[in-house]
């Protein structure tokens, strides 16, 4: 197992002589959940103790307490990460209904964050998370946007699976496809980096509207009933999935709610293809009170 150091310096320091000196504040050893390795730490600084070290900058709670003693926990804003156990003491409070509620990082805190206590992360346009599968598919890749990311396409993939989805998007060549599909199960699938273009829109009702250009596309697994002309409601566990995945890529490219646009609303779509998505994952976004288009 690899240790990873960690050395803080505090702001430099002019002594007597105009000589500039850089204190250092903080040195520790730990392994990749957390927990320090004492017999190979420093409190050379005497009180000055840094506690936001770990989990990109999660406050640990270590003796707060007047008698020395402390909860020694990580605190995120969701819960408390004990990184003695590599557990979380409270549940997830976004479950995908297929891991242990209490399980950190994925099992991999060396390449895994989790901020908040429940996100999905999307770095170099690429999403990991404890629900995430990312196999990309070259064939649906349609190369680098010219625009950038500037807006989230939510659609409905008529079908059982996501597997079998993404069989017709290799089948057709690169003709259609998205970035990534939500299975009914809550498990994302990611095929397309989201910094390249995937044949996800279409001919749009409006030029202004986003395009395969400057949007990334999600679909969400789910049937189409053709003789009442309604799509099957979303599972629970596709409502908090795909509303964490969404949440993911405005954090990840500074998008809003108003960034977020339903297919059937730009494109001559299906009726309700982007629209049911979208109706049941607000509650569960980012600044909820924001106004949808």
């Amino acid at each position: 197992m690899k240790y990873l150091p960690c050395i803080r310096l505090n702001r430099p320091i002019a002594d007597d002589n105009n000589t500039i000196t850089t204190p250092v504040i903080d040195a520790t050893s730990y392994y990749p959940f957390g927990l320090i390795m004492v017999g190979i730490s420093s409190k050379a600084a005497g009180k000055l103790e840094n506690k936001f070290k770990f989990n990109k900058g999660s406050e640990l709670q270590h003796q707060e307490f007047s008698d020395g003693s402390g909860l020694e926990l990580y605190d995120t804003h969701f819960r408390q990460f004990d990184f003695q156990l590599g557990r979380w003491y409270q549940l997830d409070p976004k479950p995908n209904y297929y891991e242990s509620l209490y399980g950190s990082m994925r099992n991999n805190p060396i390449l895994n964050n989790d901020l908040l206590g429940d996100t999905v992360i999307i770095k170099n346009g690429i999403a990991s998370g404890d629900n995430v599968t990312v196999h990309l598919e070259p064939i649906v890749d349609r190369g680098k946007m010219s625009k950038g990311t500037q807006a989230i396409i939510l659609h409905r993939t008529e079908g059982g699976n996501a597997d079998g989805a993404i069989s017709a998007w290799k089948e057709e060549k690169g003709a259609a496809g998205a970035h990534v599909i939500v299975d009914k199960d809550g498990k994302i699938k990611q095929v397309v980096n989201f910094d390249n273009k995937a044949n996800q829109v279409g001919k749009t009702k409006d030029p202004s509207f986003p395009n395969n250009s400057n949007s990334v596309g999600v679909e969400v697994v789910g049937r189409y009933n053709e003789k009442s002309k309604n799509w099957e409601p979303l599972t629970p566990q596709q409502v908090t999935s795909t509303a964490e995945l969404v949440n993911g890529i405005m954090k990840a490219y500074g998008l809003s709610q108003k960034n977020i646009y339903e297919h059937d609303i730009i494109s001559w779509k299906t009726n309700g293809e982007g629209t049911i998505v979208r109706n049941a994952i607000q509650v569960k976004l980012d600044n909820p009170n924001t106004n949808k288009q």
